[in-house]
């Protein structure tokens, strides 16, 4: 399937209560034909995300959510970017997520790559670092084919209060160098 042409722009505080309905869909939909996409939903919690998550990223003084509208200005897909340090030129991509009825196209391709422009363009980022559930293996895989490399470092999950824990689950640092 071609990629359609794709319209970037900056979310607004009135994108916040749709941009993170896109984001919990997104991380949450089962993907039959991709087994290890996203882990089987009895072996991790559902992916939430308040409100107020969403408003802070909106409108912290380094960073932007990235919007992404077809061609009649529906959001299809959304990243979140921040420099982590100017000095060292180090940018981070966080919750890359895709409408389900544009997984599979091309569209995250494209998101991730207009992503890493930005921060080397907006921040003059040398690197930019993300992490993917250790559960979602092709998607783990996804990062390693566009050039990014685990750091060997893991983020612990973050357990709600009174959520049951599942062992062996945290999130794989990965980096790239941006060219």
């Amino acid at each position: 399937m071609t990629s359609p042409p794709l319209e970037f722009r900056l979310a607004t505080l009135s994108d916040a209560p749709s941009t993170r309905t896109l984001i919990e869909t997104s991380f949450n939909a089962e993907d039959a034909t991709r087994p290890d996409w996203r882990a089987s939903p009895s072996s991790c919690p559902a992916f939430k995300l308040s409100l107020s998550d969403v408003v802070n990223a909106i409108e912290r003084p380094d960073g932007e959510i990235l919007l992404v509208v077809d061609s009649q200005g529906n959001i299809i897909g959304s990243v979140t970017v921040y420099i982590r340090d100017m000095e060292l030129g180090m940018a981070r991509i966080c919750l890359l997520a895709v409408s389900s009825g544009y997984q599979s196209s091309g569209v995250g391709r494209q998101i991730l790559e207009y992503a890493e422009g930005y921060c080397k363009t907006r921040w003059n980022a040398k690197t930019v670092g993300l992490n993917a559930l250790n559960l979602r293996g092709k998607l783990v895989d996804w990062y390693l084919r566009r050039g990014y490399v685990k750091t060997g470092a893991r983020t612990e999950f973050p357990w709600e209060e009174g959520e049951e824990r599942v062992e062996g689950l945290w999130f794989v640092e990965m980096e790239k160098v941006l060219d």
